[in-house]
């Protein structure tokens, strides 16, 4: 009757989730370093780019042409079979952003963007790349100004689409 989230608990997810990120940790450090040194990605380190929780920028995607600050709600690799019988996947990553929908009302709006399975690596600030960047493909002097930009874009959002003036 609610339309909270139902919690789960799994025994042992947390220990097998522990043990995930133990095991790669070394292929999850190298997805890391080479994003933040060269800009390159692969498809193997997609997971490890779009980690639930993290910050992206989304570049010219559902805000009318103007970069936005996001939230990964959920990422997922999806397998199946083409119509000629060859294995594909694709790697899914659901977004989450803040939308009014009305004076003083506000909502969170999800988009899922997909991502077919490829070969090689790729630059992450092509014009063929990604259309939402990790905020950890930023140095961090970046990061913070980007964020600052945001925030205060944010602030003017809120009095504007919002109506709301704080006292």
């Amino acid at each position: 009757k609610h339309d909270l989230p139902t919690v789960v608990n799994v025994e042992g997810l947390d220990a097998l989730v522990r043990y995930i990120e133990h095991r790669y940790s070394d292929d999850i450090r190298e997805s890391l370093s080479l994003l933040r040194e060269e800009k390159l990605y692969d498809f193997d380190s997609l997971s490890a780019l779009y980690v639930p929780g993290s910050k992206v920028v989304a570049k010219n995607i559902c805000s009318g042409g103007i970069d936005m600050i996001c939230k990964v709600a959920w990422n997922r690799i999806k397998s199946g079979k083409t119509i000629t019988g060859q294995t594909s996947s694709q790697f899914e990553v659901c977004f989450e952003f803040v939308v009014a929908v009305g004076t003083n009302q506000a909502t969170i709006a999800e988009v899922v963007e997909g991502i077919e399975n490829f070969q090689g690596r790729r630059n992450i600030f092509s014009s063929s790349g990604l259309t939402f960047i990790p905020i950890i493909a930023y140095d961090e002097e970046e990061q913070e100004l980007l964020l600052e930009k945001y925030r205060q874009r944010g602030r003017i959002y809120n009095d504007v689409a919002l109506n709301h003036r704080p006292v």
